[in-house]
């Protein structure tokens, strides 16, 4: 018979290497006279972590959800939304789950400078199909500057289905576009990094 020993040291990680985190907030969301009930619920892990926000409408219960995931190994996440979230009678429950979801992140309408050189890469990438190594190269030089760095706001923009397209892996073509987070540092979500832009 064969045991597997951990050694003790190595048992403060392993109980760290997952963690989760749910809130429940009772509010009438949707201004029916129904108090609704929100939930959030927040896995870590040691590769990736995602975020999901469930309203249940109080006098329904209709259960709809937004959520997210990213790897600790991006500087961005992904919040795809289907077409029903742009119907009037959804936009402003859409934008107060987005704002839980993403808080302390603030709405930019527009990439700064180092998040748009990073989107104009991915639209850049080259499909390589005789490599066992690599499946996109990006070809091209990169241009460095001498700007001092900056602290880098946690915010969110929105982007269209060509630019989800080119940074998702999903192939179901429901969603027309997304929500897209963004961090100066890619494992302290939420906290402005000093970053070159």
């Amino acid at each position: 018979m064969k045991v597997l020993l951990i050694p003790l040291f190595l048992l403060p990680l392993c109980g760290f290497s997952q963690s989760y985190v749910s809130q429940k907030t009772i509010h009438d969301y949707n201004e029916d006279g129904e108090i609704d009930t929100l939930f959030k619920e927040q896995n870590r892990g040691s590769w990736y972590s995602s975020k999901t926000v469930k309203w249940v409408d109080g006098e329904t219960e209709q259960e709809v959800r937004l959520g997210s995931e990213y790897y600790y190994g991006s500087f961005i996440g992904l919040i795809p939304l289907e077409k029903f979230w742009d119907d009037p009678e959804w936009t402003n429950l859409r934008d107060t789950m987005i704002r839980r979801l993403l808080y302390p992140a603030h709405f930019s309408a527009y990439p700064d400078p180092s998040l748009q050189w990073s989107l104009d890469v991915r639209r850049e990438l080259i499909s390589v199909d005789d490599s066992s190594i690599f499946d996109r190269v990006w070809n091209n030089m990169i241009r460095w500057g001498n700007a001092e760095n900056v602290t880098l706001e946690y915010y969110y923009t929105q982007i269209d289905a060509a630019t989800y397209a080119s940074l998702s892996f999903d192939t179901t073509g429901i969603y027309d576009r997304a929500w897209l987070f963004y961090t100066g540092h890619n494992h302290k979500r939420g906290e402005s990094k000093q970053m070159a832009t």
